[in-house]
């Protein structure tokens, strides 16, 4: 080996090793300083990204797990508000019925009456005033979602019912009742809870004579093979037909055939005058002396009513004349059509139908009833029943799109069809007074085209002026109008178009040729003077939408500032359908409005009805031409109900006290379901939190593995460092003697 002493080989090997082992040594002591394996990406750039993910994860859930927490104390607080409801309600049910007690007088019932509305005041406030955190639990305002996971997604939706006196009392079974129709079900005619329903058919009722197939009992034997389906039952309703107002003359005799069964009549008569009383109860004891073949039994309904004929079982009643002409005033009988009308191939002259009520199953919410696309005359009307949603607690029953008259026939004749006129509208057997424009201050009459006697608001007022008696609530719905993007020639850029809502300009809007843009310039500009018209746009990726959320008339202009009428359908109000677009729960009268070229358009609202028991609804004097105009539909709604809302108990009479007997008991149900639904709440909250802990103290198990020090190995390995630090600072110190040695050769 060559002696030199420029390079020092030896000096710089040592130097090396030095290096090397005071960075294990760093490296020791930051492990041992901070208790982390990996500081840093370069101790382990693998290593760090999966622990940052079990980081994350971990953070994470422990939040969960205060969430979850978080919502079993919400659970808690109105579980905890419930009971004290639950104590207030038995107290009530406790004095209705002491209050139906024969021992009690009417100021003893007064006095007692005065203790339940305290109660009831605790109820209400229980109800409005129960909060978490500033959120209301019990007024039907709280819908919410908790994050009970680290992920999006992990989440549990929880929803409180309306728990108010104003809710309160009705059953939570839901139902609908059908009215009686001369129709069977054809395939196609109903879907229920989005199950297809098939034909009905006569070899389902061996009761009914004639048209089995549109007997309640074959509509009920159909629709009951879907039930497993459908989670709805559906029952047969009494078939009852009324007699006729008596006339003091008229036949003696007379001949007639009940189900298939004949019948002599005999009148009884006064210097030949029809003794009213006498013949009923003659034509009732003769019915009723066959009712073991007819399935029919014969009632006294009074001079006005005359003979009721009722088919307990829902079987259709066939009432024809025999070979002796009935003159059906003379024994107060229904219409009696002659044998040979009755057989009439596609009519059903002289048969009678009954109705009959859907019921939900067990868990089932819901009925809801759709018409398919039936091949029998009639469709969904072969059924007697009304498309729409029917949930539990309350009856609902919803008006169908209104029709307006044209705009030719509105504007000469004065007249809006969607209007209630005295006569038009009976609910529960009250006739509803006229709806007027006095009630509505919000709609706007513009250009003729907008009736705020026919809005929502006017037609709710009306209907509320009689709440008492029909024991019915109406609410407005929201007023929605749904544009589309027309289809015809583009906008290019710099035409414009103007708009009118409810009578205020909301100016020009200039295209910028694109359809997006020029449609969020649209709702930008009718969004800026939302608080004149009471409307707000929004876009529903074809068009605009506008939502007048107090259900006001929502009248619209277009007019042509710059743009071609082709072209306007680009803003998102495309007047090529219904004059504005695709009408939402609505009607739209398209009349003329002198001022802009296109003509303005209004869409009216509808309402719904609330009940806490059946809704029934009827055409009043105006005939049904009348009842249809208003948007209502004849029917029964709600049909599985009974009881009594809170705020209307009154235990003050005897019978007060059995109606609040009735609707405490239906009060507790639901409040009793909302706390089993509270408690089973708070049972999966701890579940969740339980299981969170675990999941979370898993991954820092494993997040430590990866990332912690081990301190064992890290103490021994600053030894080691330590040691060769001492040994390789003093061989340094030797490697650079080693020149010193070659200066012995130059003596």
């Amino acid at each position: 080996m060559p002696q030199i002493i420029n390079t020092n080989i030896a000096s710089l090997t040592a130097q090396r090793n030095l290096n090397t082992s005071q960075g294990a040594n760093a490296t020791a002591l930051e492990r041992l300083s901070s208790g982390l394996r990996i500081n840093s990406a370069k101790d382990d750039a693998a290593g760090l990204a999966i622990s940052t993910k079990f980081e994350s994860q971990v953070k994470g859930l422990n939040v969960a797990i205060r969430n979850a927490g978080d919502g079993i104390s919400l659970a808690q607080t109105a579980e905890g508000a419930l009971g004290s409801m639950t104590e207030n309600l038995q107290r009530i049910r406790e004095l209705a019925v002491q209050s139906s007690n024969a021992t009690n007088s009417d100021d003893d019932r007064v006095a007692l009456q005065q203790e339940v509305k305290q109660l009831m005041a605790e109820v209400s406030r229980t109800a409005s005033e129960t909060n978490f955190n500033g959120r209301n639990l019990l007024d039907g305002t709280f819908k919410g979602t908790f994050q009970i996971g680290a992920d999006a997604g992990q989440t549990v939706d929880v929803q409180i019912s309306e728990l108010t006196a104003e809710k309160l009392g009705a059953s939570d079974q839901v139902g609908v009742s059908s009215i009686g129709t001369d129709y069977g079900i054809s395939n196609g005619d109903l879907v229920l809870n989005g199950v297809q329903i098939g034909p009905s058919s006569a070899t389902d009722d061996t009761a009914s004579t004639i048209g089995g197939d549109a007997s309640a009992i074959a509509k009920v034997a159909t629709i009951n093979r879907y039930s497993d389906e459908t989670g709805v039952t559906a029952f047969a309703n009494e078939n009852e037909v009324n007699g006729s107002t008596m006339a003091a003359n008229g036949g003696t005799t007379a001949t007639v055939i009940l189900n298939g069964v004949s019948i002599n009549l005999q009148a009884t008569t006064n210097n030949n005058d029809v003794e009213k009383a006498a013949t009923r109860q003659s034509v009732i004891e003769a019915i009723n002396a066959k009712s073991d073949q007819t399935g029919v039994v014969a009632t006294d309904g009074g001079n006005e009513n005359g003979v009721i004929l009722t088919a307990e079982d829902g079987r259709n009643i066939t009432l024809t004349s025999g070979a002796t002409q009935i003159t059906e005033e003379a024994f107060g009988l229904g219409t009696v059509h002659t044998a040979a009308a009755a057989q009439t191939t596609g009519t059903s002259v002289g048969v009678y139908e009954a109705g009959f009520t859907l019921v939900a199953n067990g868990d089932t919410k819901t009925i809801n009833i759709e018409g398919g696309d039936g091949t029998g005359t009639g469709d969904l009307a072969n059924t007697g029943l009304t498309e729409g949603s029917y949930k539990r607690e309350t009856s609902v029953y919803s008006t169908e799109a209104v029709t307006v008259t044209s705009a030719t026939a509105a504007t000469a004749a004065r007249v809006t069809n969607v209007a209630i006129a005295e006569g038009d509208l009976v609910i529960n057997g009250v006739t509803i007074g006229a709806s007027s424009s006095v009630d509505d201050k919000a709609s706007d009459t513009v250009a003729n085209s907008s009736d705020a006697s026919a809005s929502g608001i006017a037609v709710a007022a009306a209907i509320n002026r009689s709440a008492d008696d029909t024991g019915v609530t109406a609410y407005v719905n929201e007023t929605v109008v749904v544009g589309v993007t027309g289809a015809a020639t583009a906008a290019t850029a710099g035409d414009s178009i103007g708009i009118m809502i409810n009578g205020v300009d909301i100016g020009d809007v200039v295209s910028q040729g694109d359809i997006q843009k020029d449609r969020a310039a649209t709702i930008d500009a009718i969004n800026n003077k939302s608080g004149q018209t009471g409307v707000m746009a929004t876009d529903n990726g074809e068009g605009i939408t506008l939502t007048a959320a107090d259900g006001r008339n929502i009248s619209v202009a277009l007019v042509e500032t710059g743009a071609g009428t082709a072209a306007q359908g680009q803003f998102g109000l495309s007047e090529t359908v219904d004059g504005i677009g695709a009408i939402a729960d609505g009607a739209t009268s398209t009349l003329a409005a002198a001022t802009f070229d296109t003509g303005a358009s209004t869409t009216y609202s509808t309402v719904r009805l609330e009940s806490a028991g059946t809704i029934d609804i009827d055409a009043g004097s105006n005939g049904t031409t009348g009842l249809t105009d208003t948007g209502f539909a004849r029917g029964e709604y709600g049909g599985g109900m009974d009881g009594t809302y809170l705020k209307d108990v009154d235990i003050s009479t005897f019978q007060g006290a059995q109606d609040a007997i009735t609707a405490i008991d239906n009060a507790l149900k639901t409040v009793a379901s909302q706390r089993a639904e509270l408690g089973a709440l708070q049972n999966r909250f701890e579940s969740t939190s339980s299981n969170l802990q675990i999941t979370s103290e898993n991954l820092a198990a494993a997040n430590s593995r990866i990332r912690d020090a081990d301190f064992a190995a890290e103490t021994a390995e600053l030894s080691r460092t330590q040691v060769l630090q001492q040994a390789g600072i003093s061989i340094l110190a030797q490697a650079n003697q080693r020149p010193q040695q070659v200066l012995s050769l130059l003596g």
